[in-house]
């Protein structure tokens, strides 16, 4: 007996009396099983847990208990959005077929859109007079799973699984019941929930019974199911299941982790929800409690999450749920209603293109996730908002037009949902020089000119003889300075150092070349002084280009011409 009281304290939420209960249960029992002194003892370990916890120790989820467009004075569990519509089960409906006293009601599958109250789903879903619940959809919308139930003894039911197939009108086909690979025979089996298993590459079946060759109670089974959707072999998850029971599995594809509720592990009282998460292909890490605010002393349990990944719904008999007569305490316990959780599992990114702290407007930006898990993106946008998978690592690139693009690489490893990650791209602005040639007399331009352009450390950036344009446009690098050179027939040659600032807009540089012409027929008889350009020779012509040996004589042209 004090072995019983201390685990109804506990789904009370009557940690200490618990304890006492179980602690007097311990030093009373000596007699008892061994099983029942180790349950007390780790029970006990259980409310001190609970005691020793808060909602600050617990990722923040705000919890919405759904009105009374979804939830009765009668039990709804087994929740599943979507689409923009709620499906959901409540156990309300009469059965004229039973002749039990008193007369015992039956669940039927509901459907809820938001903007009027669920309406049971016909025939096409639920079966006519026996349990209709636990409706789930492939990934592929194409096949729907769920429970159909009937009463046993008394209260007890007994559930099987059923598949029904779309059809061509876009209606549900016959129930068809699945394989004993699933349906062990004289077993209770229930709770379908498809997910993707990316080692086998393929779906899973995920579902809770009672068959032969499990730890105890109910546990978790999965089966592969093949191209046509048939279960194979069914494999027990063993690392989540208990001697206790395990119910109510649900996959969550994109954060890859198995939701479940058990009356075991580590919990606050009653059917907790745990997650487990896939660490890798096959690979698990550990069992974990949800922990406040979802959990409760009191049972949660039918745990899903929706398409978008922010919102779950589950089923809890938390007392302020809706019952027959409020002011009845006895009551509040008796029957589970829906509540929705915004999970707040998400980095938010804000994503922008600055220059010198100052916006660059509108980019166009592309995120991928480097593991590949999520599709790339790509969006333009003055501030790019997306929502982030935790523990991942990204690649960010913004490119705006007349600007090179940047590639920033950021992680959210060490952030926690709801937090917001700024990160900052920095474009750089193009700079482009045009090297124009005209007559400096008559403004023609020079057409067949040689045009050579030099970086600050001598590398060639640009050089062409025999130009057919009179200009020639290169792109060029912000606080850098370039030689330009330029020569052209019959004309002066002329040299330029342009230095290109930086700025936070692209940059079109003009170097114009205003070229003197040379009025004087070819050959050219040229006078030097001092031996030059060849001195210690007697020679009359010289090897050396005009552009070697005019430019020293020509700044001194003073010296020459009086």
């Amino acid at each position: 007996a004090g072995f019983w009281l201390g685990i109804v304290r506990k789904s009370q939420g009557k940690y200490e009396s618990a304890i006492n209960a179980l602690d007097s249960f311990l030093q009373v029992g000596a007699a008892s099983s061994e099983v029942y002194r180790e349950n007390a003892q780790r029970e006990i370990e259980n409310c001190r847990w609970a005691l020793s916890i808060s909602e600050d120790d617990f990722p923040k989820r705000v919890i919405t208990h759904l009105d009374t467009m979804v939830n009765t004075a009668f039990s709804e569990i087994a929740p599943f959005w979507t689409g923009q519509e709620l499906y959901y089960a409540s156990l309300r409906f009469p059965n004229p077929e039973d002749t039990y006293i008193p007369s015992r009601p039956i669940t039927k599958i509901l459907r809820y859109d938001s903007l009027t109250p669920g309406v049971a789903l016909g025939d096409t879903i639920n079966f006519r007079n026996r349990h209709s619940a636990n409706l789930t959809i492939n990934r592929v919308g194409t096949r729907l799973y769920f429970t159909g139930c009937d009463y046993t003894e008394g209260l007890s039911i007994q559930c099987m699984i059923y598949q029904r197939d779309l059809q061509e009108d876009g209606t549900w086909g016959p129930p068809v019941l699945l394989n004993d690979a699933v349906n062990a025979p004289q077993t209770n089996t229930s709770n379908p929930s498809v997910g993707y298993d990316e080692v086998l590459q393929q779906e899973v079946l995920y579902f809770a019974s009672d068959r032969l060759g499990g730890k105890g109670g109910m546990d978790i089974w999965y089966a592969p199911l093949d191209e046509e959707g048939s279960p194979g072999p069914a494999i027990n998850f063993e690392r989540v299941n208990t001697p206790a029971d395990e119910i109510t599995p649900f996959y969550d594809e994109t954060f890859r982790i198995l939701y479940f509720s058990s009356q075991n592990h580590q919990n606050m009282g009653g059917f907790d929800i745990f997650e487990l998460k896939q660490t890798g292909p096959g690979e698990w890490g550990t069992v974990q409690n949800l922990g406040l605010p979802v959990n409760t002393s009191y049972d949660e349990t039918h745990f899903s999450v929706d398409q978008t990944g922010d919102f779950a719904h589950y089923a809890s008999n938390h007392p302020d749920q809706v019952v027959h007569e409020p002011e009845n305490r006895d009551l509040r316990t008796c029957c589970s209603d829906i509540y929705s959780a915004f999970l707040n599992r998400f980095i938010l990114l804000e994503a922008s293109a600055v220059c010198e702290d100052q916006p660059l407007g509108a980019a166009l930006f592309h995120l991928e996730q480097l593991d590949g898990r999520v599709s790339p993106m790509t969006a333009q946008a003055d501030t790019l908002r997306e929502k982030l998978l935790p523990e991942s690592d990204f690649r960010l690139i913004a490119a705006i037009p007349e600007y090179h693009p940047d590639t920033v690489l950021f992680s959210t490893r060490d952030m926690q949902g709801g937090e917001v990650a700024f990160v900052v791209a920095h474009p750089k602005a193009r700079a482009f020089l045009t090297v124009s040639l005209t007559d400096k007399i008559n403004d023609e331009p020079i057409l067949g000119a040689t045009v050579k352009i030099l970086d600050d450390r001598g590398d060639i950036l640009f050089t062409e003889s025999g130009l057919t344009s009179h200009s020639v446009t290169v792109e060029v690098e912000p606080l850098r300075d370039y030689d330009i050179v330029v020569q052209a027939p019959r004309y002066l040659a002329s040299t330029r150092t342009v230095s290109i600032p930086t700025s936070c807009t692209p940059q079109k540089i003009d170097a114009g070349f205003a070229m003197t012409p040379l009025n004087l027929e070819l050959p050219l008889r040229l006078f030097f002084d001092n031996d030059r350009p060849d001195p210690g020779t007697l020679r009359t012509t010289t090897r050396r280009s005009y552009d070697q040996v005019y430019r020293n004589y020509y700044s001194r042209k003073g010296t020459f011409i009086g």
